[in-house]
């Protein structure tokens, strides 16, 4: 499913959530180490960024991710966000850069479940 929705899937964004200690964060790390895709991959972890887990609005983020991690929103390419759940509007980011933004990347979030 992961890897359909990588290369073909016209869908932007991917959340996947579930309980702690389920895989998550291990399948983005395979994602970013080990899995050859044909485009540049990004992986950001808001559980190992402490002062960087709010952002604004969607310009925030990405002028932040492009600064600090040399993020390119308008080519292909997929970020990989591990445990959004620690950024409070992480969800209206996500929405506001597919929708206004129109970019270009696939995006893989991860977020627990309660």
């Amino acid at each position: 499913m992961i890897e359909t929705f990588l290369t073909s899937s016209p869908k932007s964004i991917l959340l996947l959530d579930g309980p702690r200690f389920a895989g998550k964060s291990t399948l983005l790390e395979h994602i970013y180490s080990q899995m050859a895709l044909p485009y540049k991959k990004y992986y950001y972890s808001f559980n190992e960024h402490i002062g960087t887990k709010q952002f604004k609005d969607s310009h925030d983020f990405i002028q932040f991710m492009q600064i600090k991690h040399g993020v390119v929103f308008s080519d292909p390419g997929v970020l990989l966000l591990n445990e959004i759940q620690y950024s409070k509007n992480m969800g209206q980011i996500l929405h506001d850069l597919v929708k206004t933004h129109k970019t270009k990347l696939k995006i893989v979030a991860t977020s627990i479940t309660q």
